[in-house]
């Protein structure tokens, strides 16, 4: 194919009924910039041969049936690679500790696959970074640090088997929209200086065993450092065994916020007048807990709001 068509620099053949294996030829499309087999019905492994595209700029081979596993050399072999998206295939084994040679790389995104073993540290060695999307994998182990992520806008790992505490470098993401590191086993107290990422808008940490940590009067001090993040619009902590009660506070944070979810957490005592100010607010959710007293009447003022308080 390539042989005939020496300049070929972008090719789009998403959303159609294509099947087979992906051609080994496919390498000495030299000029090849922009590859994209989204949404088809390949099969096969991801050929060797795609490290032959040393301009390639984008590959897309989401949502196929590809098998075996992710070139090692891929990112040595093609440097200027800034998208990478193989999305809902049947790949497997480790994410190599070579993706960080992907210095370029701007989108990572291996969702729904079913990678293993750790999350490499390299991963963060790329500067340009500006999306990660590993959910639903089963990836293992701890986070690593996040020494160099002046770019990255989200970090979506949910639906893992990642534990651990969630390191503090986590603030160096300075620049982070979206940040969801749901449905793992993460442990250990919620850092209090997530208020740091002033940019944040969707906080999601829901389904893990994080805890409070030691505070004197068991107020949930972490809502307290997130209203410094004036753009959040969702905010899920659900299901993890937090204990404690809501501070007075929570009626500060982010006059954007739509979405509130506080489910089965052991949240005890009663809920804060304050939180009418939350004047946005469409979805309260504190089902499951231990909470007592009245509900405030200033919840009436929210007339957005679909409150769950059971």
């Amino acid at each position: 194919m390539c042989r005939h068509l020496p300049k070929l620099e972008v090719l789009h053949l998403s959303l159609n009924r294509l099947s087979g294996s992906i051609p080994s030829s496919l390498g000495k499309c030299n000029n090849l910039k922009y590859f994209s087999l989204y949404f088809n019905q390949f099969t096969g492994i991801i050929p060797k041969s795609i490290g032959n595209l040393t301009r390639l700029e984008e590959l897309d081979l989401g949502l196929n049936n590809l098998e075996g596993s992710l070139p090692n050399a891929l990112c040595h072999l093609c440097p200027k690679l800034e998208g990478l998206y193989l999305d809902a295939n049947e790949l497997s084994g480790n994410i190599p500790s070579s993706i960080g040679e992907c210095y370029k790389l701007q989108m990572l995104s291996l969702l729904e696959i079913k990678f293993s073993g750790l999350i490499p540290k390299s991963i963060f060695n790329s500067t340009m970074l500006e999306g990660i999307y590993l959910y639903d994998n089963n990836l293992e182990g701890t986070l690593p640090p996040m020494i160099e992520a002046p770019k990255l806008n989200v970090l979506s790992l949910h639906r893992n088997k990642l534990r651990g505490n969630i390191p503090n470098s986590i603030l160096n993401a300075s620049m982070l929209k979206l940040l969801d590191l749901g449905d793992n086993f993460f442990s250990g107290p919620i850092p209090e200086t997530f208020g740091n990422l002033r940019h944040l808008e969707w906080f999601r940490i829901a389904n893990n065993y994080l805890t409070m940590g030691s505070t004197i009067n068991h107020e949930w001090t972490f809502l307290s450092s997130l209203t410094n993040c004036k753009n959040l619009t969702r905010v899920d902590i659900s299901e993890n065994p937090l204990n404690g009660t809501l501070p007075t506070n929570i009626g500060n944070l982010s006059a954007s916020l739509i979405y509130f979810y506080a489910i089965d957490c052991e949240l005890k005592g009663n809920i804060p007048i304050e939180i009418g100010n939350l004047s946005n607010l469409l979805l309260l959710q504190l089902d499951h807990n231990k909470l007592s007293g009245f509900i405030p009447t200033s919840i009436g003022g929210m007339k957005n709001s679909r409150s769950f308080l059971k």
